[in-house]
């Protein structure tokens, strides 16, 4: 799932998801299954669920959570929020 145009919300289902925003300021949730979120450019926020999920943020300001499982957040080069909860998380900021 990608989104195109204006902002853009994307929720994930209990599969593996990839859902990949635009450059505007998005909103990505995911909720069962081992999920990718890509928010791109803008200030974003993902949130992964259950599984172990790869967040992805971009050089702007965003806010990506882990939430449940083993998870890896991957900020960018803007002010990132990371965060962790349960699960062994990897949180890598730039």
């Amino acid at each position: 799932m990608v989104g195109v145009g204006t902002a853009y919300n994307g929720y994930g289902n209990e599969q593996n998801n990839l859902i990949e925003g635009n450059n505007q300021n998005n909103i990505l949730t995911s909720y069962g299954g081992d999920d990718t979120l890509k928010g791109h450019e803008g200030n974003d926020t993902l949130s992964g669920g259950e599984g172990a999920d790869q967040l992805y943020g971009s050089g702007d300001n965003d806010v990506l959570g882990g939430w449940d499982g083993n998870d890896s957040l991957y900020g960018g080069s803007g002010n990132d929020q990371l965060l962790g909860e349960a699960g062994r998380d990897l949180r890598v900021g730039h």
